[in-house]
């Protein structure tokens, strides 16, 4: 019986790829909106964020454009 094997590497290599081909993705349908998403915002967890930044991030995530409440 053969036996699956995990290699970290190649784990977070995968979900960096997953994370850019996500990131570019949602750069494509913010670029129709004129706003452009840094790929920190993935990488960092909201409790990290400077009260800035997560008003900043919130409209983007909460599928709120510029202008929209």
């Amino acid at each position: 019986m053969a036996r699956v094997v995990v290699d970290p590497f190649h784990v977070m290599a995968e979900y960096n790829k997953r994370m850019d081909e996500a990131r570019r993705i949602e750069q494509d349908v913010q670029r129709k909106r004129k706003v452009q998403i840094p790929k920190k915002i993935f990488l960092v967890g909201r409790e990290k964020l400077t009260e800035e930044r997560v008003q900043n991030v919130d409209p983007l995530l909460f599928d709120k454009g510029p202008g929209k409440v």
